[in-house]
């Protein structure tokens, strides 16, 4: 089986270890608070992440923040849809007792949450910023007239739903929605002393604030608070599985187990993530596109290199790493950032002329080297045909005959151990910082400039040939469109050296030979480049397995571009295609079409119904060696939630990397299933464990929806 089945201790009993609260040692009395040991505290994590979470329509639309002053949100989110037509203001009262609110809590929702006082702030568990609980102060005494401790605080859990608009991606509220319905285990084992003191009052705190909860909703539930003091080295030495990061660790075990760690920091995954998918990949000879960490990455192996070579008798590198700078050998780098200085014209005519003599005057002193160099160019999305001038244009053909003329050198190494110099093909790097978008209108401009390609087959070139993952702008195709034949009238390709070098030097006057964009063909009339003049934003739907690619209805409408991209299948998420039903039209260029029906980006809609069928589609055109496109209308819910499914059944992966996986790829469209789909996701991942061993979860919801709100954060 394709499942993913995280392998750790044998699943508990069927009931908690919890449940028998009072059998343990109190700490606190009024409110209680309950001491467990190492062995106790350890069940019960085995015992919540071996227990399903609760059935999907048991705890929506509660999850999504359903406040009872947020009418709209209330009506929107209406199970059965009675209320999405506009209610007029004065006829709200009526409906209002129809319409569930955040008073509706699930009363057989039972959660666990950790709380580590080495790592939390004094809140409940993970809260990502969001205070969890708030105090209010009381006169109340009893009637000695000495306070008791739930008069002297009153805690609350914060109301956190959203008062006004319509939200379905509420990831930041749910630790504070799941710790109103929880178990809280308190972890302090470093604690002494006044220390100690503190977290028995933030304990005290929390368990009051379960007993108000409880009592001003009329739960059926008992919700407890629990402390554990044993020391770590106890608690690893008995459950290492439950420890994400052991201590006493060195820096690169300590890296090791980091990347291993799945329930913290998925920021810091994702940026490792992205790394990997568009690390450096040749988009033609001597010629790599890459990312910042490949820059930084060479430059650190090419100064132990120097080292090594400076102490003839010592290697530092690895047999990789020697590879790395044998096979690509880079002398030139060119940084693709907006808002920085570029490199002046005055010095890429200096860089131009040093390596033109550096190829035309024999060089056979084996002290003679190829100086490195770094220059700044343009940005995708930063030149555009309003602003465009003559001396845009002359800096991009002189960027890209530089580029050309540095790839045509050799660099002279010595190697190590030994005397001999070596002259091996000199390599550019054109990099920026997420490798795939302010470097593609640079790349793209050179494949038509070296090449003589048009825009289009620069495009399909970069994309089908070299497989590179690249995002461009709807005013990166305009711009090259228009520039092409300036790029072709400069080109290097069919002439002579001699001819190059010295005949055909750019020359200003050439805002003339710009071209306007092709017209759209006419009704009937078939042109090969239609799909990219057509529709097209710039970016081809995103490569997420070799046989699934994931995007809009936009996508899905230009069959002129399925058919480049080698599609044959399409997959519609709740949006069918305007030729889905037109057989005729797509005879011989889709051969399949599969739409699901009644099915909703809006919080209310169920996907897992028909998330098997999905899964069996994509799995057939596996089978078949055929290409599916998922889509929905915009490609970041549905369509991105039945391609977190498949790369989870596919690769065998738990969900939260499946969700980074297909997110990093999706470039810059950032996926959002709506949270009912995340939680539909959720659930079938359990589903998928049920028949292994080990846990149901990986990591669990609350701690999930937190760290997808921190990497929101970051770029919203």
């Amino acid at each position: 089986s394709n499942s993913p089945v995280l392998v750790v201790s044998p699943p508990p009993s069927l009931s908690s270890p919890l449940d028998n609260a009072f059998n343990y040692q109190a700490v606190s009395s009024d409110p209680p608070v309950f001491a467990l040991s190492s062995l106790i505290f350890t069940q019960s994590i085995n015992h919540h992440y071996s227990t399903p979470l609760p059935e999907v329509d048991e705890m929506f639309p509660w999850l999504h923040g359903i406040h009872e002053d947020n009418f709209s949100q209330r009506a929107f989110l209406d199970p059965l849809h009675r209320f999405r037509q506009e209610i007029p203001a004065n006829g709200r009262e009526k409906y209002e007792h129809d319409l569930q609110s955040h008073k509706n809590v699930p009363n057989q929702a039972h959660g666990l949450l950790l709380y580590d006082d080495n790592t939390s702030d004094i809140q409940i568990a993970y809260n990502s910023g969001d205070d969890t609980i708030e105090n209010e102060m009381t006169k109340e005494t009893k009637d000695d007239g000495v306070p008791t401790y739930s008069q002297i605080y009153l805690p609350q859990f914060l109301e956190l739903d959203t008062r006004q608009g319509i939200s379905l991606r509420n990831f930041q509220i749910q630790v504070t929605k799941f710790a109103c319905i929880s178990d809280v285990i308190i972890y302090c084992s470093e604690s002494k002393g006044d220390d100690f003191e503190q977290l028995i009052d933030v304990a005290r705190l929390i368990s009051q604030a379960q007993i108000n909860f409880k009592q001003a909703y009329s739960l059926n539930q008992d919700y407890k608070t629990f402390v554990v003091f044993d020391d770590f080295a106890t608690l690893s030495a008995l459950s290492p599985h439950i420890v994400s990061i052991p201590l006493d660790l060195d820096e690169s075990e300590y890296e090791e187990h980091r990347l291993r760690n799945w329930d913290s920091n998925l920021l810091y995954h994702e940026r490792i993530e992205m790394a990997m998918m568009s690390s450096a990949s040749l988009i033609g000879p001597n010629i790599w596109l890459g990312n910042t960490m490949d820059f930084e990455t060479y430059g650190e192996i090419e100064r132990i290199h120097q080292l090594s070579v400076a102490h003839k008798n010592q290697n530092y590198l690895s047999e990789e790493n020697l590879d790395v700078l044998k096979t690509r050998n880079w002398t030139t780098f060119i940084d693709c950032r907006d808002s920085v200085l570029y490199t002046s014209q005055a010095q890429l005519d200096q860089y131009i002329d040093q390596t033109i003599n550096y190829l035309t005057r024999s060089h056979t002193s084996n002290h003679e080297i190829l100086s490195l160099i770094r220059i700044h160019a343009p940005a995708s999305g930063t030149l555009n045909m309003q602003t465009l001038n003559e001396n845009d244009i002359i800096y991009l053909l002189k960027v890209c005959k530089l580029i050309y003329f540095r790839s045509l050198c050799g660099k002279k190494q010595q190697r190590i151990n030994n005397d001999k110099v070596e002259e091996t093909p000199c390599g550019t790097l054109i990099f920026c910082n997420d490798g795939y978008t302010e470097t593609s209108a640079l790349a793209l401009c050179y494949l038509i400039y070296s090449r003589k390609l048009t825009a289009p087959e620069a495009w399909l070139e970069l994309h089908v040939k070299f497989r590179r993952p690249f995002f461009c702008f709807s005013t990166d195709c305009t711009l090259l469109s228009m520039i092409t034949n300036v790029l072709h009238n400069f080109s290097p390709l069919g002439l002579a050296p001699d001819d190059f070098y010295y005949d055909r030097g750019i020359t200003r006057n050439i805002l003339h030979q710009l071209v306007t964009v092709p017209s759209e063909p006419s009704l009937g009339e078939i042109s090969d480049n239609s799909w990219f003049h057509k529709d097209f934003d710039g970016s081809f739907p995103s490569r997420v397995l070799p046989h699934v690619y994931l995007g809009s209805l936009v996508h899905a409408e230009n069959i002129g571009m399925l058919q480049k991209l080698g599609i044959k299948r399409v997959l519609s998420v709740g949006e069918p295609t305007t030729w889905s039903t037109n057989a005729n039209f797509y005879a011989g260029k889709i051969s399949q079409v599969l739409y699901i029906d009644h099915l909703q980006d809006d919080g209310v809609d169920l996907i897992s119904d028909s998330l098997q069928q999905c899964l069996e589609f994509l799995d057939e055109g596996y089978q078949r060696g055929e290409i599916t496109l998922v889509h929905c209308r915009v490609g970041v819910s549905r369509s991105a939630t039945v391609c977190i499914a498949e790369v989870m059944k596919r690769l065998g992966v738990g969900l939260p990397r499946a969700y980074l996986f297909v997110r990093v790829r999706r470039l810059n469209v950032i996926i959002q299933p709506n949270l009912k789909l995340m939680f539909e996701l959720v659930k079938w991942e359990e589903r998928s464990r049920k028949y292994g061993e080990g846990w149901l979860r990986e990591v669990d919801w609350h701690i999930f929806c937190r760290e997808i709100s921190i990497m929101n954060k970051a770029y919203i």
